[in-house]
């Protein structure tokens, strides 16, 4: 007798679909990753950029200012820090320039947005103590900008703090390019993912019904093959109650003939 194919063992659509669900969560962990690690590198870049200009605006020696010139504009002019902020701010990607100390604006560029006074602002004021530098974003009445501040000495004696507030247009456009790429990765990932479950799933279906299919038929055949042996065995059965019937019977009636002639003769 033949025995009935087993199923083969099958990943399940639950399973599969789990499997899509954490590729997708470790693509969009690597995702977040390498959007903030592009953040820090812009970060990075205009900071250095800020620094330069920075480092240009507090140095108190008129040859340096030159050399500056001569490498950021290839002109050479004497100038003074108020018509190199002029300058400076010809230049596309800065917002304003300013220098303050603690009671007001020493010096600034016609564009000035409103901002806070040194000793209200505790970023300003700490840069103010320790006569450090350091940079930040900062949110303005007319745009975020990214700001490099540090503290200005002129012949060793503190001034103020200058301020160098520098656009973010550029910024935000790298960032918006990288989230739409990053997104639109993520989104084709998904559709190829979809596609791919969908697929293995009517594959699986397929091949459980044919298999199905299969221990059905099997069982099917046993058991018209039993069948067919219980009607012959019915037959045969039948065949010889019929047989024993007719034979009993024939002996019964030649029997009783048969001793009456005997007793004639």
């Amino acid at each position: 007798m033949k025995k009935a194919k087993n199923i083969r063992p099958t990943i399940s659509a639950q399973t599969i679909l789990i499997v899509s669900v954490i590729l997708l969560v470790l693509y969009t962990g690597f995702a977040v990753f390498e959007y903030n690690r592009s953040k820090e590198d812009l970060i990075s870049m205009m900071e250095e950029e800020g620094y330069i200009l920075l480092d240009a605006l507090m140095i108190s020696s008129e040859r340096s200012i030159l050399d500056y010139e001569e490498i950021a504009f290839s002109e050479r002019k004497n100038v003074g820090p108020g018509t190199l902020i002029k300058r400076i701010m010809q230049r596309k990607g800065i917002n304003y320039i300013v220098l303050q100390d603690d009671y007001g604006v020493l010096m600034a560029s016609a564009n000035l947005p409103e901002l806070d006074p040194i000793l209200v602002d505790p970023f300003l004021l700490q840069i103010s103590i320790e006569k450090t530098r350091n940079s930040r974003l900062l949110e303005t009445d007319a745009a975020e900008v990214f700001e490099i501040a540090g503290s200005f000495f002129f012949q060793d004696e503190y001034i103020g703090i200058f301020r160098i507030g520098l656009e973010m247009d550029q910024y935000q456009r790298i960032l918006r390019n990288t989230r739409v790429r990053f997104i639109f990765t993520a989104i084709i990932f998904l559709f190829v993912g979809l596609i791919g479950f969908s697929f293995m799933v009517a594959n699986q279906n397929t091949r459980i019904l044919s298999e199905s299919y299969q221990r059905v038929k099997t069982y099917t055949g046993e058991i018209l093959q039993n069948l067919s042996q219980r009607e012959s065995s019915i037959k045969m059965q039948s065949s010889l109650l019929i047989t024993t019937a007719l034979f009993q019977a024939v002996s019964v009636v030649f029997g009783a003939s048969g001793h009456s002639c005997w007793v004639t003769y």
